[in-house]
């Protein structure tokens, strides 16, 4: 049997998956079911054992997120994300990613205006306050006045009206949401001021982002067919005898050019359409005046 890789790691090693709730490797079989039919098994065979079919498996639908999430700059494995974590939280246990806080932008954050955070889609929110380094902490925000786009990943803090007592509507009405200007602050920046503890990734379980489970599932497929190709022998891709019989010309080409060229090509063709379309879903509504 040939000595198979997928990006550097070898089939029965043991690959742990890094999104299970995302793609599973039932996925793709699924996929590579419905673009091989009935030879599915005999292409399958030449990778080993079944156990060995499904490293391979596991290995490629990794590498397909690690390039969904690089290529749509967004996070599709959950990562809980913390600024300033506490002394006694473990990274890696309690927390993924350690994150710088955010500049405080005077102007930026007048009249309701947002911020972006870095990872993106949000799927919670866990704590925004304003800190001038991890020991002093100048204000947290009670958790009603957060607003959060969770899939642009746009955040706003918006005061509720009873937080003010009877002024309350009056300060709404002013535009203002962040405690530092109606306090009088007027410096434009205030750098790395503004914290978020959050919790980044694609619900796998949200219809909305059924699409991308699918192409996730096809780029994985898509993987599979390379490396099946690869591990067939050069054959005889046409042969023929010059007229006085003493010379030959034979033309070799892989397995993977003739199986398999056609259904990548339409699986990448798929996945760049996506792709465009995922990030034109990020950009704003635009108006013109006529």
């Amino acid at each position: 049997m040939p000595d198979l890789t997928i990006k550097g790691a070898p089939i029965g090693a043991g690959v742990p998956p890094i999104a299970p709730e995302l793609v599973a490797i039932d996925d793709v079989k699924a996929e590579l079911v419905m673009n091989t039919t009935n030879e599915f098994t005999s292409f399958m065979a030449v990778m080993g054992n079944q156990s060995q079919q499904e490293e391979a498996i596991q290995n490629a639908i990794n590498w397909s997120v690690s390039r969904a999430e690089r290529e749509l700059k967004s996070d599709l494995r959950k990562k809980v994300i913390r600024c300033y974590p506490a002394a006694n939280l473990v990274k890696g246990v309690d927390y993924d990613v350690e994150e710088d806080p955010y500049d405080f932008f005077h102007t930026d954050y007048q009249s309701f205006g947002y911020m972006v955070l870095r990872h993106r889609p949000v799927q919670s929110i866990q704590k925004v306050d304003l800190r001038y380094g991890p020991a002093f902490e100048i204000l947290t925000y009670p958790m009603d006045w957060i607003r959060c786009n969770r899939k642009f990943g746009r955040l706003s803090v918006l005061p509720t009206a009873s937080a003010f007592g009877a002024i309350g509507p009056i300060v709404l009405a002013s535009g203002y949401f962040f405690l530092p200007m109606m306090l009088g602050w007027v410096r434009d920046i205030v750098p790395q001021m503004i914290c978020v503890d959050y919790t980044s990734g694609v619900d796998a379980t949200d219809p909305e982002f059924a699409e991308l489970r699918h192409q996730v599932a096809r780029l994985a497929t898509a993987e599979i067919f390379r490396i099946i190709g690869r591990a067939y022998k050069p054959g005889i891709g046409s042969y023929s005898v010059g007229e006085d019989g003493a010379s030959e010309s034979v033309s070799l080409t892989r397995a993977a050019g003739i199986l398999f060229q056609g259904e990548i090509a339409l699986i990448e063709q798929d996945w760049q359409r996506f792709a465009t379309r995922w990030f034109e879903s990020q950009m704003p509504i635009q108006f013109q005046v006529i």
